[in-house]
């Protein structure tokens, strides 16, 4: 926000604009090859020395945004490798980060989504974020549901934190499940969809049940987030 940006030092904006001008120098030099990619992008143009590159200083612009430090540790870096990995050369459609609080799974969701809006045309929408809550409390009414029928079928989703939504919402007296139905349509249709949550595996199994879980575990791969929280605890 821009009240978080005046709170910033004059270090850290000038750490965070050169971060910026690092991605937009890596996206410059790759014009060519971008523009050879198709318009609907499932899998990106780029070579994986440069696909782990523009992924690695887009984390690290998510980070610094914040006004915080930039942590190289093996676990960050191994998880923007595997995520590009992915990106580059993944075999399903969807990506699913799973793992603790606070160890970077919406960073580098974020970082993902700001990366393929990189590569896309500015006339085309880039990937669509959201909430497991937003998508639960836009769920409640006929009007609002109406959400729920686009956001299945958007291009490309990114959806934080599945799992800590209600299982179930009132819809003028009908109870409906709004994450269940939106894994099934994202599963057959099927589209681009990533997504964090802090339940592995076995915890969305008992959450959702074992049939949506198998297909998870069909449509996604899987970035396990396993090491500590980096938030500082506060006293």
């Amino acid at each position: 926000s821009s009240h978080g940006w005046s709170m910033l030092t004059r270090k850290d904006k000038i750490v965070i604009m050169a971060s910026i001008k690092n991605i937009n120098e890596i996206i410059q030099s790759l014009q060519p090859q971008i523009q050879q990619a198709t318009k609907r992008i499932y899998r990106s143009p780029l070579s994986k020395e440069d696909s782990y590159r523009l992924l690695y200083y887009c984390y690290k612009a998510e980070v610094e945004k914040r006004g915080l430090v930039m942590k190289n540790d093996e676990n960050v870096l191994g998880a923007i490798k595997d995520a590009s990995s992915w990106l580059i050369e993944g075999k399903k459609p969807g990506l699913l980060l799973y793992g603790g609080i606070g160890n970077g799974k919406t960073t580098l969701a974020n970082a993902i989504c700001m990366y393929i809006n990189q590569l896309r045309d500015y006339s085309e929408p880039g990937v669509y974020r959201t909430t497991a809550i937003i998508v639960s409390r836009k769920s409640m009414n006929d009007e609002t549901s109406k959400y729920l029928e686009e956001l299945k079928t958007k291009e490309m989703v990114c959806l934080d934190d599945l799992g800590i939504e209600p299982q179930t919402v009132k819809c003028y007296g009908n109870d409906i499940y709004p994450l269940t139905e939106w894994i099934y349509a994202r599963y057959e249709y099927p589209l681009f969809t990533l997504v964090t949550t802090n339940l592995n595996m076995e915890q969305l199994s008992e959450r959702y049940g074992s049939r949506i879980a198998d297909r998870m575990e069909e449509y996604f791969n899987k970035i396990p987030f396993t090491h500590a929280t980096y938030r500082k605890k506060t006293k």
